[in-house]
């Protein structure tokens, strides 16, 4: 056999084999899929818990929710685009990746995908950390100043809260909220 089933000793075998290898890459895509439905209901889920000082929302009624980086939300964020907040409604702007012109000053909430890693001390730098909420998701995004950083462990995506940042800022976080967050 000169095909790649004659590599196989059992017929059955190669072609489950070939079923998984196809089946894998949209596997993987589900899973990316639903990390980040998740990811979107856990902003969704901070916007409800943290109290935007009142400079901070320019009396628009209106909350921005920035997303920098290669989009890889998809059509998660629709649910939460025209969503209500106690303090207005959410409107989602995606930005792309970062450029030195890219318009950070309308944002009260800007989330920076891992693909903007290498650029966070820049782009951190660029945002006021007193009335923009910063959430990144990769470590150590806490320690490059941000203030909510998303991670997985144990097959979860888990958050924590830079608590020292916290306390310089002008939000009003929950206690539950913060004690949900990894130490």
């Amino acid at each position: 056999m000169g095909s790649w089933l004659g590599c196989c000793s059992s017929g059955l075998r190669c072609l489950l084999l070939g079923v998984g290898l196809s089946c894998a890459p949209s596997l993987l895509a589900q899973a990316a899929d639903i990390a980040y439905q998740i990811k979107a209901s856990y902003i969704y889920n901070f916007l409800q818990f943290v109290r935007f000082p009142e400079t901070a929302l320019r009396g628009e009624g209106q909350l921005n929710v920035c997303v920098l980086g290669e989009d890889r939300f998809g059509s998660a964020l629709d649910a939460i685009d025209g969503s209500t907040t106690p303090q207005g409604r959410v409107k989602v702007l995606r930005l792309g990746h970062y450029t030195d012109a890219s318009d950070l000053g309308r944002c009260n909430v800007l989330y920076l995908i891992d693909s903007e890693r290498q650029g966070t001390d820049a782009i951190l730098a660029k945002v006021d950390e007193a009335q923009v909420l910063t959430i990144g998701e990769f470590s150590p995004f806490i320690r490059h100043g941000g203030l909510i950083e998303l991670f997985e462990q144990n097959d979860t995506i888990r958050f924590r809260i830079n608590e020292k940042l916290l306390s310089k800022t002008d939000f009003k976080i929950d206690a539950q909220l913060i004690q949900l967050g990894v130490k």
